[in-house]
């Protein structure tokens, strides 16, 4: 029988790392339904993720589900044959005179593409080495097809599936859809838990 596994591209913040600052955290319950289901639908007997836990998807370990954090930690990727990324990943849109330039000024992400192939490289390694007929494997969405692409050519059957939580087109749905201001003030309600992170709770 061949081995299957789901991709989930998702964003960084809605992956509950313990590690990361309270205010890079987005608190959405239906992440940790999204990971509940998929667990109960695909039989997921081992779960990888592109994370520093603990996460909300290592807070679903136990008997019959392993939890494997595939992405080497920044001193030891060298080891790992990883090359260094870039030291300033922040790419600036606006000039300082520009005029349309808001504040807080936006900026767009440039990674290094040496370094993160290597680094998929190694979080496959590492899924190939785990027993296993059906598994998980949670990364940023930058990354999803990449990675379903080397499983593929690993051998595995893959499904991917993609979710970036509440988002603005959501938000601006559920406002125009409010008839009254207790209506206006359950959104806004929902708006400030997105940012109040509850402590990740470990089932025994």
């Amino acid at each position: 029988m061949g081995r299957h596994i789901v991709v989930l591209g998702t964003d960084h913040a809605l992956q509950g790392a313990e590690r990361v600052p309270l205010e890079k955290k987005i608190n959405d319950p239906t992440y940790g339904a999204l990971l509940e289901k998929l667990i109960r639908d695909y039989a997921i007997e081992c779960i990888f993720e592109e994370a520093f836990g603990p996460t909300t998807a290592s807070s679903q370990e136990r008997p019959g589900l392993k939890y494997v954090p595939v992405d080497p930690p920044g001193p030891d990727r060298k080891t790992h044959g990883i090359p260094e990324g870039l030291a300033f990943e922040a790419y600036v849109i606006y000039e300082i005179s520009d005029p349309r330039r808001p504040n807080p000024e936006p900026f767009a992400t440039q990674k290094k593409v040496d370094t993160e192939f290597a680094r998929e490289k190694v979080w496959v390694e590492r899924i190939k080495r785990e027993s296993f007929t059906s598994g998980l494997m949670i990364c940023g969405c930058a990354h999803i097809f990449s990675v379903a692409s080397r499983l593929a050519d690993s051998g595995f059957s893959v499904d991917v599936i993609i979710y970036m939580g509440p988002t603005l087109l959501d938000l601006l749905t559920r406002v125009s859809a409010c008839k009254s201001e207790q209506d206006f003030g359950a959104v806004i309600s929902d708006m400030k838990s997105w940012t109040t992170f509850e402590p990740i709770s470990r089932q025994k």
